[in-house]
């Protein structure tokens, strides 16, 4: 008869005699994920990033629009709120988002962000007695400054989000 070169069916090896792992497994999945992203960043982030910066944005623009009655700095705000927007992007993005994709969404939200900000401002100025719809009070109040600040907002958002 033959002695058992290996331990039987069963058998547990001694608590010092047990292999241990370098690293747990689950850390192969977070590696794959990082590689993947490229870094530190992702769409979400990016939108939440860019969202702030957009609030932002419409509460400074509307203060100055509405209540001060500042109409000559306006595109300057507008042009600084699509950089703070598309900054904000990018640095939420990172390298995970392709260039196209964070001036995409670095403009989508300054137009929303702009949108909003004139009808607070409509809003404020019906608060004050005004009877004119929106587009008719803008193109009354502040002419081709809308496009103008359109223009600016644009230019600042995919500059600073490439």
């Amino acid at each position: 008869m033959t002695e058992p070169t290996g331990p039987e069916p069963g058998d547990v090896p001694p608590p010092s005699a047990r292999r241990r792992l370098d690293r747990p497994p689950s850390d192969r999945y977070c590696d794959a994920e990082r590689s993947a992203a490229g870094g530190s960043g992702s769409v979400p982030r990016a939108l939440a990033f860019g969202l702030v910066a957009a609030v932002a944005g419409v509460v400074v623009f509307t203060i100055v629009a509405g209540p001060l009655a500042v109409d000559a700095g306006l595109v300057l705000i507008a042009g600084l709120m699509g950089l703070a927007i598309g900054r904000a992007v990018a640095t939420g993005g990172g390298s995970a988002m392709a260039n196209r994709r964070r001036i995409g969404l670095s403009i989508l939200l300054f137009l929303g962000a702009l949108v909003g900000a004139e009808l607070a401002t409509w809003q404020f100025a019906l608060s004050e007695g005004g009877v004119l719809g929106p587009i008719d009070y803008l193109r009354d109040t502040f002419g081709f400054l809308v496009v103008l600040e359109l223009l600016a907002g644009l230019i600042g958002a995919a500059i600073a989000a490439a």
